[in-house]
């Protein structure tokens, strides 16, 4: 039987050409079908980097992006270095560039170029990821990593450890990842009626004081806030519409709505699913002091019935240009500190946010 002719000339053109044109429709749909890992398109990483303080409510702050499947949250991957500078592994005035070279590779999705990447798995600082590394070696972890960050659509990096906004400048204006900075304070007679509570040292002020950098620790809260509350006030260009400061009392009011507000800020979809996890994790008080489930409205008064009067008077007097920068009001005598409903201890206050 004779064979069938091959189309030539130019229909037979045309009839490879939409052959070629439905093939590689069919295989778009398919690589849309799954989730894309945003760096092989040539697009550079989303991310935020949460910075505050000590007991500042960052674990539930933190919250509001690890409940969210589309970022991939890292929370204080800084504090290996802390214990090594405490340890005398690695010298003090290092940290900070390792610091950086530490969010730089987790905000590039560089796993490999970790510092230290044998002690940070090792020592199980890879827990500090929200993956599952059970049974894998560091190589197979790595890679895991490295995949499960590659496919998020917003990489969040939240740390205590950071001393200076201003540190940050340099990776930002690298443009290797389109950065947004989260600035999260809280009244500093609630941080440290709360550090007070814990009854442990503070790992990260006793490497500030090891290096002669801090004597006090209440003045150190204070100034490392005042420091970097005018530092942004200043408006650099390179903050331009990049940096957001939020304070911890507001955030726990309305959570919610808080939520929405930061999402809009990043450019990013708000996850309906974070609605019902603050519905259930605001509403209710664990015993934990590092949970993430609290009652918003009681959490952020507790501390008056804490302090003592003699503490509080302490920070009052050496926070007063902070506590005023960022609406926290002063409460004279004990009658002031335990009216909760008639005396509020916080108000509006004009923040230092630019476009």
């Amino acid at each position: 039987m004779r064979q069938p002719t091959p189309n030539t000339g130019m229909f037979g053109n045309i009839t490879l050409l939409a052959n070629i044109e439905r093939a590689l429709k069919h295989i778009w749909t398919v690589k849309q079908s799954k989730k894309p890992d945003y760096k092989s398109f040539g697009t550079k990483p989303n991310v935020v980097i949460i910075l505050s303080c000590k007991r500042s409510g960052t674990s539930f702050f933190g919250e509001l992006f690890n409940q969210n499947p589309d970022v991939f949250y890292v929370f204080e991957p800084l504090m290996y270095f802390t214990y090594m500078a405490l340890n005398h592994e690695i010298s003090n005035d290092k940290f900070d560039t390792l610091s950086l070279k530490m969010i730089e590779s987790i905000s590039t999705c560089d796993i490999h170029h970790i510092p230290y990447l044998s002690k940070w798995w090792e020592k199980g600082y890879n827990r500090r990821l929200s993956i599952n590394f059970k049974g894998l070696s560091m190589e197979s972890g790595i890679k895991k990593i490295s995949e499960r960050c590659n496919v998020s659509k917003l990489i969040a990096i939240k740390t205590i450890r950071v001393a200076d906004i201003a540190l940050l400048r340099d990776f930002i204006e690298s443009e290797k990842a389109n950065v947004k900075v989260l600035h999260l304070v809280r009244d500093p007679r609630a941080v440290m009626n709360s550090r007070w509570k814990l009854k442990e040292p503070n790992s990260d002020f006793l490497r500030k004081r090891r290096n002669g950098n801090a004597t006090d620790e209440v003045v150190d809260l204070c100034q490392h806030t005042t420091r970097n509350i005018e530092y942004v006030s200043s408006k650099p260009d390179w903050l331009r519409g990049k940096y957001k400061l939020l304070r911890y009392e507001d955030v726990a009011s309305f959570p919610i709505e808080s939520s929405i507000e930061i999402y809009n800020f990043l450019g990013i979809d708000y996850p309906s699913a974070l609605t019902d996890w603050l519905n259930n994790n605001t509403n209710k008080q664990s015993g934990n002091p590092y949970g993430t489930s609290r009652v918003s409205y009681q959490i952020i008064n507790n501390w008056r019935k804490e302090i003592a009067l003699n503490k509080l008077n302490e920070i009052q007097e050496k926070c007063k240009h902070t506590m005023t920068s960022l609406g926290y009001e002063v409460l004279n005598g004990e009658k002031q500190l335990l009216d909760i409903d008639g005396k509020i201890a916080y108000k509006a206050f004009t923040k230092p946010e630019f476009t």
